[in-house]
Formats: C-alpha cells, sequence, structure tokens
C-alpha cells in the first residue's frame, strides 16, 4: 500500500511540474507571439514613412529609383523572414491551444509589398532595356534612334500592356513617359547637329532648355529626353528647323568661299607676245575669253552667297 501511494505522489510530482513547465512554455509563447507582434507594426510604420509616393518625378531620377528600389527590396526580405517565423508560431499556438495571431496589418502590409516590389522591378527592367541608348552620348546614339523606335514599340505592346486588361499604375506611369519619348524621336532629327558649328549647338540648347554648361561632346539623350515636352511644341520645332536651314546655308556659304579662294590661287594667266598697230611689242592673255567665262561664274556665285539668308 505504501508503494502505491508513493508512486502516485510521484505521478502528482511529475504533473504538477509539467503543467508548471506547459504554462510556462505558454507564457513564453505569448510573449514571442507579442513581440512578433510589434516587430510587425514597426515594419510598417518604417514601410509607411519609406514607401515611394505615386509622383511620376521618381521615374525621372536614377538616383531616386535606386534608392526607391533599394528600400522596396529591403522591407520585401524582412516581410519574408516575418512571414516564415509567424508559420513557426501558428504551429506553436496550436499545440498549446492558444489564441491565433491577428494577422490582417501583416497580411495587408505583405501585400501592399508586394505589389510595390512587383511594380518597382518593372522600372529596373525598363531602366535596364533603355538604359542602353539614354546612358550614351548623343553624338553615338543618335544615328540607331529607328532601334530605340523599335524597342519603345515592343514595350508599348508587350511589357507596358496587361494580359488581364487592367494596367497597373506603374504601367500606365512608364507607359506615359515612353509614349512621351517616342513622339518627340521626330524632332530629335532636328537635333543631330551634323552640320552645326558651336554657336548652333548653344542655340539648340537655349531653345529647348538643355542645362547651362552641358557640352557637345557630353549630351547625352537623356538630357534630351527630359526636353520632350518642350521638343514636342511646335513653336520651338519651328525654331529648330531654322537653326538647320542656318547651319547648312553656312556650310553652303564656306563651301562656295573656299571653291572662289581655291580657283582665284590655281588660276594664272599665260601670254602671247605680240605687236600693236605701232610695232610696238605687248603682251595678251591667252583664253582671255575662257577666263572672263569662269570669272563671271565667280561672280555669279559670289552674289548667290550676298542674298542667302
Amino acid at each position: 500500500q505504501s508503494d502505491w501511494e508513493g508512486f502516485g505522489i510521484i505521478i502528482d510530482s511529475y504533473e504538477a511540474s509539467t503543467e508548471d513547465k506547459i504554462e510556462q512554455l505558454k507564457s513564453t509563447t505569448l510573449e514571442q507571439k507579442k513581440t512578433l507582434s510589434g516587430r510587425i507594426e514597426a515594419v510598417l510604420a518604417k514601410w509607411n514613412s519609406g514607401k515611394p509616393t505615386d509622383s511620376v518625378d521618381s521615374l525621372n531620377d536614377n538616383a531616386k529609383i535606386k534608392n526607391i528600389s533599394s528600400f522596396i527590396t529591403e522591407k520585401a526580405e524582412e516581410m519574408r523572414t516575418l512571414s516564415e517565423e509567424i508559420e513557426k508560431m501558428d504551429k506553436q499556438l496550436g499545440i498549446f491551444e492558444l489564441e491565433a495571431m491577428q494577422l490582417d496589418v501583416y497580411n495587408q502590409l505583405k501585400s501592399e509589398i508586394e505589389e510595390y516590389e512587383s511594380n518597382w522591378s518593372l522600372i529596373g527592367k525598363f531602366e535596364e532595356a533603355f538604359g542602353v541608348f539614354t546612358n550614351s552620348e548623343w553624338v553615338q546614339v543618335k544615328s540607331r534612334m529607328h532601334e530605340f523606335q523599335e524597342l519603345g514599340q515592343k514595350w508599348m505592346d508587350e511589357e507596358l500592356t496587361s494580359s488581364t486588361g487592367s494596367a497597373t499604375l506603374m504601367q500606365t506611369r512608364l507607359k506615359e513617359r515612353l509614349r512621351g519619348w517616342l513622339t518627340c524621336v521626330p524632332a530629335l532629327a532636328l537635333c543631330r547637329g551634323d552640320s552645326f558649328s558651336t554657336d548652333h549647338w548653344l542655340e539648340l540648347f537655349r531653345t529647348i532648355g538643355v542645362e547651362r554648361g552641358t557640352s557637345v561632346d557630353k549630351l547625352k539623350l537623356s538630357s534630351l529626353l527630359e526636353k520632350s515636352k518642350e521638343l514636342n511644341d511646335s513653336s520651338i520645332q519651328e525654331k529648330l528647323k531654322r537653326i538647320n536651314e542656318r547651319a547648312h546655308v553656312e556650310i553652303s556659304i564656306r563651301e562656295s568661299l573656299a571653291e572662289v579662294e581655291l580657283w582665284a590661287g590655281g588660276t594664272e594667266f599665260s601670254f602671247l607676245e605680240a605687236r600693236d598697230s605701232t610695232g610696238k611689242q605687248v603682251h595678251l592673255i591667252k583664253d582671255w575669253s575662257d577666263l572672263l567665262g569662269e570669272l563671271g561664274d565667280q561672280e555669279r556665285l559670289i552674289s548667290t552667297l550676298k542674298e542667302s539668308p
């Protein structure tokens, strides 16, 4: 009898000890649950203070794009870590039959960050595709604008068109930006500057508002695309046409003057010896009529240059 009583005491003591440990584990689990909920709230607060706005201005600043993308990637990684910990916590709460976590805030935050991550990954892909052109010097890329147009049209038809028929905000923003670029491509033909002098370039820069101090050899396509609004202005296009016309005329003038100078420097007179009616020896210019004809041609050329605008 005493043995059974002793055994019963041991069993009771073990059960009491086990219950204490279970209660301790429950208490620890609830503390972990509270801590995890606090971390979710902390991520939410940081996200709300740092998430990008809907302003299209962000799309025109490569440094800002990089910072925003890094921020979103960081928060997305934090959410993936939280997701793993929440899964473990759910199992632990279930084991102890404790109340499950309230995840409305987490689920909403997770959905929003995933949407931003998807959108901004599209921006990264966009910048990588078009950066080949936009980050290149204009003098190098101006002959490849047909390739730029083809790439732009492909993006308009594929990457920036939703398969569900409902475009995301980022697709809409990028499509607006790309449409502005493609619309100004014809006007960019007026900025090739194949016949421009330094003065013509300076006048072009002033006309469309390129940043002062920009040199022709350092001018990038992106600098011109930033002025797509100005380039699409019909009055500005007329000014650009006049700059091009003057440049072509000035080239013609320089070439014509060089031709006159070359003729004057290379023409030599040949003389014939003869005598006048008194018998005096005189020198006559040989082929005089031909020389007069050539001289008349040069005079008409100079007269044409005077009439040029």
